[in-house]
């Protein structure tokens, strides 16, 4: 039983006491010095990446960089190609970022998220474009970096989202072959024969490459026109953009006044990047060109080449071809020659095709009493046989 002493001392305890004793537990609390945590807000780190590319912050975008950063790819971007570009192509200024997932282990984040912009950065022009991002984040001594970002196309779900088709390699060897002939008569008794072939082989580094053609016209059995080219081409590719050749060309030409032409030059290819339905080339070189003429006397001159090569598929059966080169006396600069080859290729089938063509011959000193220029415009019918390499392994 309480003493009746007791009973009273509670009685008459001050009600403010409890209070007072809560404050002093509240302020303890708060007065304990906090726990000390460097777990990164990954979402902020992403968005001061993307303010310093839209304002184009070198030194903010250099420290949020690890010093082995790359951009993986093929073939990969290093840190100092993928600042670059970040400071100088037209990224921004509006972005957003949709579905961001952040896994964390240890000292390493993985953030992945779809990002959106409106902006071309190669042309700077408006587009709406989307990537896949994933970046990972290391904790290094400095703080977190990035260490790797991987960035492609939103594909769909499921397993076709997981690759993309990949244009099969050239095959190690093709040729082609072309047939074109026209006869008429009656009043005008006239016939056109045409016949082409083309040769490629292809090592992992070199390509060789011969051609040859034949065109011979005649009107009431009186021949007015005889043509026969070849070409020979060896290339050695030094890097992904540039080649090294060596080529060697032939030409008979009577009815240009030409007799016999030879011609040898090597020099450099550089190929431009392009997307996958184009190839642009060009060529520079340094040769030498024997003439035998049917009148006037023979030549034998020193020349610089510069040519140009364009493949562009215009659809999954058409493609269009364009070859221009030009050929300079290095002693008499008026002495030069252009030419120039335009074709358009339909697939019939995978062996079959039809292709018409528009070729010009320019020399600006012809053989005296002959024309400048010769055009030669065909139509025939091509076949093509390729050779591929045995399949990949299983």
């Amino acid at each position: 039983m309480v003493p009746a002493a007791a009973c009273c001392s509670l009685r008459t305890f001050p009600r403010w006491l409890p209070g007072l004793l809560a404050l002093f537990l509240v302020g303890a609390l708060f007065l304990q010095p906090a726990v000390p945590t460097d777990e990164p807000d990954i979402v902020a780190l992403e968005q001061q990446l993307f303010r310093a590319i839209e304002e184009k912050d070198r030194s903010a975008l250099d420290s949020l960089l690890s010093d082995d950063f790359v951009l993986r790819g093929s073939p990969d971007m290093t840190r100092e190609v993928w600042l670059t570009s970040a400071v100088t192509l037209c990224w921004g200024p509006s972005w957003d970022v949709q579905q961001v997932s952040v896994r964390a282990e240890g000292d390493t984040q993985v953030a992945s998220f779809i990002l959106n912009f409106y902006r071309d950065p190669l042309t700077c022009r408006p587009a709406i474009l989307q990537s896949l991002i994933t970046d990972v984040w290391v904790r290094r001594d400095s703080g977190w970096k990035l260490w790797l970002r991987h960035s492609g196309p939103v594909g769909e779900s499921g397993p076709r989202g997981q690759y993309s088709p990949v244009p099969p390699p050239p095959p190690p060897f093709e040729g082609r072959g072309e047939l074109s002939f026209v006869s008429t008569g009656g009043n005008a008794s006239t016939q056109t024969l045409g016949f082409s072939t083309e040769l490629i082989r292809r090592h992992a580094r070199t390509t060789t490459n011969g051609r040859a053609s034949f065109l011979r016209s005649a009107t009431d059995d009186i021949e007015n026109a005889r043509v026969l080219t070849a070409l020979v081409r060896h290339s050695v590719r030094l890097s992904d953009r540039v080649e090294a050749f060596a080529r060697g060309g032939y030409l008979r030409d009577n009815f240009a006044g030409i007799q016999h032409r030879m011609n040898a030059d090597a020099g450099l290819s550089y190929v431009v990047r392009q997307p996958v339905p184009r190839a642009l080339k060009f060529d520079f070189g340094l040769g030498a060109t024997r003439e035998n003429r049917t009148v006037d006397d023979d030549q034998s001159v020193l020349n610089a080449t510069l040519g140009v090569s364009l493949r562009a598929r215009l659809s999954p059966t058409a493609e269009l071809t364009a070859d221009a080169q030009a050929i300079a006396d290095l002693e008499r600069l008026q002495n030069h020659r252009l030419l120039s080859d335009l074709s358009l290729t339909a697939s019939l089938n995978s062996m079959w095709s039809a292709r018409i063509a528009y070729a010009t011959r320019f020399a600006n000193e012809p053989v005296p009493g002959f024309k400048r220029a010769d055009h030669t415009l065909s139509a025939s019918l091509a076949i093509r046989y390729v050779r591929r390499a045995p399949g990949g392994r299983r």
